[in-house]
């Protein structure tokens, strides 16, 4: 494939996609995406299926979980190869806030992006973003918004280098035992 030829991504996945365009790529970044693992959780089995298999469109590998018990699980087992974390979050239920907050903890390194209904409050928003999550996504879905979850991989990978190096300046010592990028040799 010629490097930045475009290619298209057809949005003709189930209900979630109606309304929204086509979404145009360059061929590198098709390519970084199928190499991403996104991690899925949504308690809606429907909802779990029909977002799945918009991501498998947009060419990311695609975990799915329906409870926030397996995120944790998954991210045990698999933390290190999982890219970003995609949760449909229910505003009325405390469990969501704690598993955020310790996601934002232990696995600084995953982005997470959280799904809300459009009814969903503006302020729930500030309060998940003030727990570290990285983005929001609100339904419905289509493959115009989930093709360019991959560049917060990039930017998460900066943000923690960052909190690594200031770690290391203000305590002595790197977190989690990792030096930053720029430092390692």
């Amino acid at each position: 494939m010629d490097k930045g030829k475009k290619i298209m991504i057809n949005n003709n996945g189930g209900h979630a996609g109606r309304g929204c365009n086509n979404s145009a790529m360059t061929s590198d970044a098709f390519n970084n995406q199928s190499k991403l693992k996104i991690l899925l959780c949504d308690s809606d089995p429907e909802s779990c299926d029909e977002i799945s298999t918009l991501l498998t469109k947009c060419s990311y590998q695609v975990i799915s979980v329906s409870s926030f018990v397996e995120v944790v699980d998954t991210l045990d087992a698999e933390g290190p190869h999982i890219d970003i974390l995609l949760v449909s979050v229910d505003p009325h239920i405390d469990k969501g806030m704690k598993m955020l907050k310790y996601i934002s903890e232990e696995f600084q390194h995953i982005p997470v992006i959280i799904i809300l209904s459009r009814q969903d409050h503006i302020s729930l928003i500030y309060k998940y973003l003030n727990l570290g999550v990285a983005d929001y996504l609100m339904k419905p879905l289509c493959t115009d918004k989930l093709s360019n979850l991959w560049k917060h991989k990039g930017r998460s990978r900066n943000m923690v280098g960052i909190t690594l190096m200031h770690n290391e300046k203000v305590t002595g010592k790197y977190k989690c035992g990792v030096k930053p990028y720029n430092q390692q040799g």
